[in-house]
């Protein structure tokens, strides 16, 4: 009768120690897996890193590039602003001499009328 007990009792402890391996061998697979995902993680991480470092110095570059561009038309800018003012003043002068000239002959057509007359 003893055999039989211990049978059933072997019976009953087998499956769970199957299940007990499963359990193990399952866990073990997920560890490797959460392993690979965690590398993987980390390298599209590191990969993003560098993605973002090397827009960062790409956009750092282009800001120069723009700001050195915006200096300049705003020098060129200024230097036309400066030129185009002396030439106005040159304008008036011209201008001004021009008016007294002509006022000038004006009297004298005058006077040259009065003396004719």
């Amino acid at each position: 009768g003893r055999g039989a007990v211990y049978n059933a009792s072997s019976s009953l402890v087998r499956p769970e120690l199957v299940e007990i391996k499963n359990t193990i061998r399952n866990l073990k697979k997920d560890a490797e897996m959460r392993l690979t995902l965690d590398v993987e993680a980390q390298q599209s991480f590191e990969f993003l890193s560098e993605q973002v470092h090397g827009l960062r110095k790409a956009f750092s570059t282009l800001s120069e590039v723009l700001v050195e561009e915006v200096d300049l038309i705003r020098s060129e800018a200024t230097e036309r602003h400066e030129d185009t003012q002396q030439r106005l003043e040159q304008q008036a002068k011209a201008l001004k001499a021009a008016r007294t000239e002509l006022t000038l002959l004006r009297s004298e057509t005058q006077t040259g009328r009065a003396a004719l007359q």
